[in-house]
């Protein structure tokens, strides 16, 4: 591997939108009455598809993604629980879901932008990021992610090819939750955190949209540090 980035350094993994996600190691966090999904990213795939961005949608159809108007989607079981608004996909959004067995709020860059009675049995039972079961992807950049439940809390910020929470598979309990990259990338770029987001070695800038910055305390400050 390389040598050690230095701490205000990463890579963003740049997914294809056809056939590039990252899964959990045990796709099945299994039932839980609290839950949080959250991510923040930038782009989509552009193509005129949905692209899914995180959730499960067998058999639950819990999931969140991007429409084609550059609005968000939101499904909760038959019912759909949330669409809007129209995003700056050049910047860094941040979607949560949070659902406490009675009601689920959606907030879209740290404001609640809409509640709803919850129809999801709180079952998580297969859960990808950047995909769902039924084929569509995500074709920008997932820059970080959360998933919270009764009993566990694992976050990504997601940097490289490699295993993100590395754990050895065996006798690590965190080995559930390592989350692999599936598929093939359409590229990986390195960037630099500036006061605003980040900044590309190529010279692409990626702020933060208004209010989409992480909250305190919610993502570790430190990055996986090699890559291959």
């Amino acid at each position: 591997g390389a040598a050690p980035l230095p701490d205000n350094q990463r890579y963003f993994t740049k997914l294809g939108g056809y056939d590039a996600w990252f899964a959990r190691v045990n796709q099945n966090y299994g039932q839980t009455t609290n839950l949080t999904l959250e991510a923040s990213f930038i782009g989509s795939t552009g193509d005129g598809n949905f692209d899914a961005l995180y959730g499960c949608e067998t058999p639950e159809n819990f999931y969140v993604g991007v429409e084609t108007n550059n609005t968000l989607w939101a499904q909760d079981g038959n019912y759909t629980g949330y669409q809007g608004p129209v995003l700056d996909l050049t910047k860094i959004n941040r979607v949560k879901m949070v659902a406490n067995g009675v009601a689920i709020k959606y907030y879209v860059n740290g404001s609640l932008a809409s509640e709803h009675p919850q129809q999801f049995s709180g079952n998580l039972s297969i859960y990808s990021l950047g995909r769902i079961f039924g084929g569509s992807y995500f074709g920008g950049i997932i820059v970080s992610a959360r998933v919270t439940t009764d009993t566990r809390d694992d976050v990504y910020n997601l940097d490289t090819n490699l295993d993100y929470q590395l754990a050895d598979g065996e006798t690590d309990p965190l080995a559930d939750s390592t989350l692999n990259l599936l598929g093939t990338p359409v590229d990986r770029l390195l960037v630099t955190e500036t006061a605003t987001g980040f900044l590309g070695e190529d010279g692409t800038v990626y702020d933060y949209a208004a209010g989409a910055a992480p909250e305190v305390g919610s993502y570790s400050d430190s990055y996986t540090d090699s890559y291959e």
